[in-house]
């Protein structure tokens, strides 16, 4: 059975530790270990952090973090076994996606171009994903992008 709760800490360790490789490299691509790049997402004023548990046990987290009045940058880290029911996980995903981005009239982010279960995920979750290639570090990232019609 899947829940969504807010993180805690021991979440935020374990994700780190257990992280999938896809996922790992988009951390490193930003000069970040999985632990420092979970953690600085969720030490941000005003940031919001949500954890996705299959079983209690934590298998994505993720949240929003303010870059302005009416934008916010959402991210998700998560382990190899987020994705072993990818349609269970979009089903939660939309409801939680449709709750934390209200307040927003745009959402954004980017993906490494190879992270192709992100990717799926995301363009099942509403968002654009654009192919324009944006380097960072020598790995390829697309932007993706979720607008609020309700808030324009």
């Amino acid at each position: 059975m899947y829940t969504v709760s807010p993180s805690v800490n021991k979440d935020v360790v374990y994700i780190a530790e257990h992280m999938r490789k896809a996922d790992i490299k988009e951390c490193e691509a930003f000069n970040k270990s999985p632990l420092q790049a979970i953690n600085t997402a969720m030490i941000t004023k005003n940031s919001q952090t949500l954890t996705l548990y299959k079983d209690k046990e934590p298998v994505l987290i993720g949240g929003l973090v303010p870059d302005g009045i009416k934008t916010a940058t959402i991210w998700a880290l998560a382990t190899d076994k987020a994705f072993n029911n990818p349609t269970t996980v979009a089903k939660m995903g939309i409801k939680w996606i449709n709750y934390i981005v209200n307040p927003y009239e745009k959402v954004h982010n980017l993906v490494w171009s190879e992270n192709k279960k992100a990717i799926n995920l995301l363009i099942l979750l509403g968002f654009t994903v654009s192919t324009k290639v944006i380097h960072v570090n020598h790995l390829e990232f697309f932007y993706f992008v979720r607008r609020n019609l309700d808030k324009n």
